[in-house]
């Protein structure tokens, strides 16, 4: 049975989904071997910023704060405690009793234990305390945590999996086959195949991008080379040979803007002259733990349009009144008994 192939996974802004490449059973295998550990590599971000996508919303995502408290967080507004939280602590008035919970049936659960253990205490008054803070626009604590996963074994197969997938929706057919692919994607051969292109593609040309999906595909004949390069939401970028012996004239380029979902692929050209002129096998910067440092402060610096865009979303919605917050569901009382 066909399946839509998304080129680029949903979850992540995808949009170009040709069908008749894979049936259900292959693109549900290829997820496993590619696209999951892809989507897992941008975490939280697209849900922070409400990166818009084809089908079903941006799903929850934990962040963790300075002091490593977890928050659930929805796109569309509702932030809650990840966990729920019940603290006992002697002060002078007698004994401190805090409740945080992240939904109204777990709070009753943490206010009947504290009734039980504690005969003074006014639940009903802490109840409707909660319920009032259910709805006070809050912020998420600052500074909280996002993370994002570069190491090749993460992000390279996903990379190579889309331009597979790119090569046979741009031509027709694949660069190489489906066994092969999957051997590719298992064998750890991706991480002396593909390299981090911090600069982008030589001679790729267009208008600036700040979070946006690319997939180009150019042969180099003279040299019997396919040249794939793949940026995925402006923050990751990928390329390499994807094969030799390649004797056809191809050159494809398909380019979006993932926040305004605008395709963008026309405004793009290849400078041959500076594509031919680089030397393939040096191009790039590969994976090794001499490498890492500096590929670090590279990712700090390409995902600041996501932080960005992340702060601008927090923004709108407090604005709006649509911040939705259960960080106020605490609630606390002192009581005098033991």
């Amino acid at each position: 049975m066909d399946s839509d192939a998304h080129i680029i996974p949903n979850a992540l802004g995808g949009r170009l989904k040709p069908r008749g490449i894979l049936c259900t059973v292959c693109n549900g295998e290829l997820d496993r071997l590619a696209d999951n550990d892809l989507i897992k590599a941008f975490a939280q971000w697209p849900t922070m910023a409400d990166l818009p996508r084809q089908r079903d919303g941006n799903p929850p995502v934990i962040v963790t704060d300075a002091d490593g408290k977890r928050y659930r967080v929805e796109a569309k507004g509702v932030r809650t405690v990840a966990r729920p939280s019940y603290v006992e602590t002697d002060v002078p008035e007698g004994r401190l009793i805090e409740i945080s919970a992240p939904t109204e049936k777990m709070a009753k659960q943490l206010l009947a234990k504290a009734a039980k253990d504690h005969s003074g205490l006014d639940v009903q008054s802490l109840l409707d305390a909660m319920r009032a803070g259910e709805f006070t626009v809050e912020k998420l604590p600052a500074p909280y945590q996002i993370s994002f996963g570069f190491g090749p074994s993460q992000v390279f197969p996903g990379i190579y999996a889309a331009l597979w997938l790119f090569h046979i929706h741009a031509f027709g057919k694949a660069f190489c086959s489906w066994k092969d692919l999957k051997s590719s994607l298992t064998n750890g051969v991706l991480i002396s195949r593909l390299r981090y292109a911090t600069d982008g593609l030589p001679g790729l040309r267009g208008p600036k991008i700040d979070i946006g999906h690319k997939l180009v595909l150019r042969s180099d004949s003279a040299r019997g080379l396919l040249i794939g390069y793949a940026e995925i939401l402006g923050a990751l970028r990928v390329g390499g040979i994807l094969a030799t012996g390649y004797t056809d004239d191809v050159e494809r380029i398909y380019a979006t803007d993932a926040m305004t979902v605008a395709d963008q692929s026309d405004a793009f050209v290849i400078d041959a002259t500076a594509f031919l002129a680089t030397d393939w096998s040096q191009w790039g910067t590969a994976w090794s733990d001499a490498a890492k440092p500096g590929l670090i402060a590279h990712f700090k610096e390409a995902t600041k349009p996501l932080v960005a865009a992340a702060e601008e979303h927090e923004q709108r919605l407090a604005a709006a009144g649509r911040i939705l917050s259960g960080l106020e569901s605490s609630s606390s009382q002192a009581t005098d008994q033991p």
